[in-house]
């Protein structure tokens, strides 16, 4: 994990489970070629829901998440243009 934001370390040295997985995703992706920009954003987000206490394993659990949290909407949004 690179470039993670200061305020995650705890929840991502917390071993949760959940974020291992949302970060093992992140990392299929990088393998499965999803564009880099789009990758870097939805880790960030997932790092920024997780110290929040949010944890993230579907697409709509994202969706959800972002929803009330409209600078990580727009941030997802410009990614996925």
């Amino acid at each position: 994990l690179t470039g993670g934001a200061r305020e995650a370390l705890p929840t991502l040295l917390a071993d949760d489970p959940a974020v291992a997985a949302a970060l093992a995703d992140a990392h299929r992706a990088e393998e499965d070629e999803v564009d880099p920009e789009l990758r870097r954003a939805l880790e960030e987000i997932v790092m920024a829901l997780a110290t929040e206490g949010v944890r993230v394993h579907t697409a709509e659990d994202l969706q959800r998440a972002v929803e009330s949290r409209p600078e990580l909407k727009a941030r997802l949004v410009a990614a996925l243009r």
